[in-house]
């Protein structure tokens, strides 16, 4: 499995910063970027914007991992999880919860109220669902420490109220 740093390579690396600035962005902007992989790439696009998720919720979880190791505040997976999906939260990304945990079975649920993408969450999905997907299996890869996959992806269309994604242990070695 490849942690965050192999991911962005030094080259993607931020400029570390003691405070790290925060962008905010409508999500009617964010989707209309992601539609532009959409638009010109096709499915490809949706890939893409699925493992521009995955690399940026490893990327968060290193970056809570090393505040909690500076700060000598060592968390079990779980704590490291919850925190995690806290903190997107906090950024906006809807209101993440950990629905279930299973190290035994591999069987993880994060739920997804107030999702910012719940009105495009269907087959003409322009990447904004892809990205939010890809974000939380990247945030739960890099917390358990090995690679997921989904099995369900369900969004409430009748009432907009949020979506429940599942994942569970990936049987390959690699995303």
């Amino acid at each position: 499995m490849k942690n965050a740093a192999q991911l962005f390579g030094e080259e993607g690396k931020p400029t570390p910063r003691k405070s790290p600035a925060v962008v905010l962005m409508r999500t009617d902007t964010f989707e209309m970027m992601m539609g532009y992989l959409t638009r010109n790439f096709g499915a490809t696009g949706l890939s893409i914007s699925y493992s521009m998720g995955v690399a940026n919720g490893k990327y968060e979880v290193a970056q809570i991992r090393e505040e909690l190791k500076r700060l000598e505040a060592p968390a079990t997976k779980k704590e490291l999880l919850e925190k995690s999906l806290q903190r997107l939260t906090a950024m906006g990304w809807g209101k993440l919860k950990l629905a279930e945990l299973n190290t035994i079975t591999g069987e993880n649920t994060v739920t997804v109220e107030q999702n910012p993408f719940r009105e495009g969450c269907d087959p003409k999905d322009n990447g904004g669902c892809y990205f939010l997907q890809g974000f939380v299996a990247g945030v739960v890869s890099e917390t358990l420490e090995e690679d997921v996959t989904y099995i369900d992806t369900r969004c409430t269309h009748e009432d907009l109220k949020g979506c429940s994604f599942h994942l569970m242990r990936s049987k390959s070695k690699n995303l």
